[in-house]
């Protein structure tokens, strides 16, 4: 980890302050826009939800852009997210999130690369509060960022469903809090950072988390992200190449009582099985770190949101972007002002294992999805809808931003 550290240093000492290997290349002027559009947001292992948002970009033509958003259906959410309000200097910059969820219910599968899909259990909670910020040093054009992001997490679980569909009560606190907190280095030697077609791009994250409830261990976490971009057709058809490794251990191991995972039969006929497998799971939980998962929006689009986790994770990507109907027409509505990019037809194949052990593992029995996204790129922001398919069945992601 040191070394890789030291050579991103090296690699951006050894350049020009202006640019790395590959210019920034010519873009039109872009300036502010905004939108007030409908909403919908697909989330695998979560659920989906409707409602109306509201974007700003370029604000008084500056690089600080904004959104904020409500939705109802199978849970309720709200949104504020502000990125990079300059301090003292457009080279540091402030970026707060907040995020509130209700009545969301979260699948979780068994631990390790085996986990039966039909094996899940759903995590019902009340509320999910998620608040924070991101600061951040921007140097080289954009080209080189370092950053720490703090953000506290609360969450209060209401019930526990188990895979034939009972409900328990659920045996944790009634509310769980922690904070997460990342530092991280992120080059971007492309030729745009916000769309790029050329280049490569290398990340290095480390997390620590902190629990408040003390059956959940303290643990740390470091990620690791290379990308490429290779024009096929010089600016219509680009291929993206993406690796990611996560690892992850405890600092702090929770402390399991096993008095709270005993239930009255007589009351919930089966109950006892259930918290048996809640009380191993979490023994193994609370000793073992939890890399990053793998499926959702992000990785193995294929499979629900952290469909498969263990203390290690690998996952490469391929992704054939196709840009349609490229061109620069302002438009000037009374609910949207802005700029039409284009429409992007993306083709992917993804593969990604996880394992408790760094070693041989991580290349076996890899899981796969395969699918087809229909991008429109408008002014700064990128709208996506994702099919993916898999072993396990198919899912339908609506999202914000690239994947990777």
């Amino acid at each position: 980890m040191r070394q890789l550290i030291l050579g991103l240093l090296l690699l951006v000492w050894s350049q020009s302050a202006s640019a790395f290997f590959f210019d920034r290349r010519p873009v039109r002027p872009s300036t502010m826009s905004y939108f007030i559009f409908p909403v919908y947001i697909s989330i695998p292992g979560i659920g989906t939800g409707v409602g109306v948002g509201a974007a700003a970009t370029r604000i008084k033509d500056s690089e600080v852009d904004a959104i904020v958003g409500h939705t109802e259906g199978d849970f309720t959410g709200d949104l504020l997210l502000i990125t990079d309000l300059p301090l003292f200097s457009p080279k540091l910059t402030f970026s707060p999130i907040y995020l509130r969820t209700q009545g969301a219910g979260i699948e979780r599968w068994a631990r390790g690369p085996d986990s039966k899909p039909d094996e899940k259990f759903v995590l019902r909670s009340n509320r999910i509060l998620v608040y924070g910020g991101e600061l951040s040093l921007h140097l080289f054009e954009d080209q080189l960022e370092l950053y720490r992001i703090d953000t506290q997490i609360y969450a209060e679980p209401t019930a526990i469903i188990d895979p034939q569909g009972n409900e328990y009560t659920s045996r944790l606190s009634n509310k769980l809090g922690s904070h997460a907190a990342i530092t991280g280095i992120y080059l971007d030697d492309t030729d745009n950072r916000r769309d790029p077609r050329i280049g490569y791009r290398a990340q290095v994250e480390h997390w620590t988390v902190k629990q408040n409830e003390p059956a959940l261990g303290d643990g740390y976490q470091w990620d690791y992200h290379l990308s490429g971009f290779v024009p096929l057709v010089p600016k219509e058809q680009i291929l993206v190449l993406y690796g990611f490794y996560s690892e992850a251990g405890i600092t702090r191991p929770g402390v399991v009582d096993p008095a709270k995972y005993q239930c009255e039969e007589a009351l919930y006929p089966g109950c006892q099985v259930l918290n048996d497998q809640l009380y191993r799971q979490r023994q193994e939980d609370v000793h073992r770190g939890n890399a990053t998962a793998l499926g959702g929006t992000q990785r193995l689009r294929a499979f629900p949101q952290q469909r498969f986790y263990d203390s290690h994770s690998l996952f490469l990507g391929l992704e054939h972007r196709w840009y349609l109907a490229e061109d620069w027409v302002p438009f000037d509505w009374i609910w949207a002002k802005g700029i039409f990019n284009a429409w992007q037809l993306a083709f992917f194949y993804e593969l990604g294992q996880v394992s408790p052990h760094r070693d041989q593992s991580l290349l076996e029995n890899l899981k796969a999805s395969r699918g087809v996204g229909l991008r429109a790129l408008l002014s700064d922001l990128v709208l996506r809808v994702d099919v993916a398919f898999g072993e396990e069945g198919q899912q339908v992601i609506a999202w914000v931003g690239y994947p990777f």
